[in-house]
């Protein structure tokens, strides 16, 4: 099967940004197809992958990437609880799992409570790394085995921060 160009179309927005948007037509998007005529012809589909500071990100991860996502999230859950140690009074909670297009990476980005603690659970997951691997690594039925990396996700404090000043703002407007 032919390989379709990776690049066919880009464009900078905005300009002061330096932020690209890349359509990237793959041959796992293009299908033979026949017209009404009985023409044959390929029917290409478009996905956007965004650029930014050199690299290159899939906006939309396929189907297969989304599936091991959700396994090893489940996994990795499990492995957690099961496996490593928290002060008493931590809460670990996976927020996403990123697998890169090659299956040879995991990035999992984890939120705590109480967030001061942050510094320790990272600490405890980086002396964790290579039970954590090993036990994932014996439920998937995949080559390549991927390496995993934590990241901790503030998205829950800025959530928490967003959700205080617009409380405030509308007790400021009720008064």
């Amino acid at each position: 099967m032919r390989q379709a160009p990776i690049a066919q179309w880009t464009e900078q927005i905005p300009p002061k940004d330096e932020i690209q948007v890349r359509f990237l037509v793959g041959a796992h998007t293009s299908f033979p197809v026949r017209s009404p005529t009985g023409e044959a012809g390929l029917l290409t589909t478009w996905r956007p992958c965004l650029i930014l500071d050199g690299f290159e990100y899939d906006t939309m991860p396929s189907r297969r990437i989304l599936q091991i996502n959700g396994l090893i999230r489940k996994h990795l859950g499990e492995i957690i609880a099961r496996e490593v140690d928290f002060k008493s009074g931590v809460i670990v909670t996976i927020s996403k799992v990123e697998t890169t297009p090659d299956l040879r990476g995991v990035r999992v980005s984890v939120s705590v409570f109480p967030e001061i603690e942050e510094e320790y659970v990272m600490k405890t997951f980086r002396h964790e790394i290579g039970t954590i691997e090993r036990k994932l690594h014996g439920f998937l039925h995949m080559k390549p085995l991927p390496r995993i990396s934590f990241a901790f996700d503030p998205t829950e404090s800025k959530a928490d921060e967003i959700e205080h000043l617009l409380k405030t703002l509308e007790t400021e407007g009720d008064s």
